[in-house]
């Protein structure tokens, strides 16, 4: 059997090294905020996509539901269009239902004025939400877990 000091350090060893993973993430999201110019844009399609994708955690593969926009911008006298929400589009915005898309997706209704975000090197590179949630939420979880591990051996010594 492996002593607990050892079972201890492997669990905080795995947890710091999924904290580093989201921080790192994080970093990136805020670099696209903070690098990229920022212009306003304007919604002319919105609704709802499906897909069939991989489920997390399962192996399996479901129907996924996501708010779907296009945009409309103007960088340097030329006009694009976008159609990313998020920076990380493919990893994030993608639900069971397609009521709780519909409600994520609400505020980008057609004739809407957005900010867009674009790559200074390559305007055609867009999106409208720079930083997700999810990195946040990750360091917070680990935190709570970082916790629960040392509260755990302080109690059960």
């Amino acid at each position: 059997m492996i002593p607990e000091s050892i079972q201890f350090l492997i669990a905080f060893s795995i947890v710091g090294f999924l904290a580093w993973l989201a921080w790192g993430d994080l970093q990136k999201q805020r670099a696209v905020k903070n690098s990229w110019g920022k212009v306003k844009g304007t919604i002319i399609e919105a609704g709802i996509k499906d897909d069939i994708r991989n489920l997390p955690r399962t192996g399996c593969q479901g129907q996924l539901y996501s708010p779907s926009v296009k945009y409309l911008y103007r960088v340097g006298g030329r006009d694009f269009t976008g159609t990313k929400i998020t920076y990380n589009n493919d990893n994030t915005m993608w639900y069971s239902s397609p009521r709780w898309a519909a409600s994520r997706g609400r505020k980008w209704r057609i004739g809407k004025r957005v900010d867009v975000y674009y790559h200074p090197d390559n305007p055609a590179r867009a999106c409208l939400v720079p930083v997700s949630g999810v990195p946040h939420l990750y360091l917070i979880l680990l935190v709570l877990w970082m916790v629960v591990l040392v509260f755990a051996s302080i109690v059960m010594p």
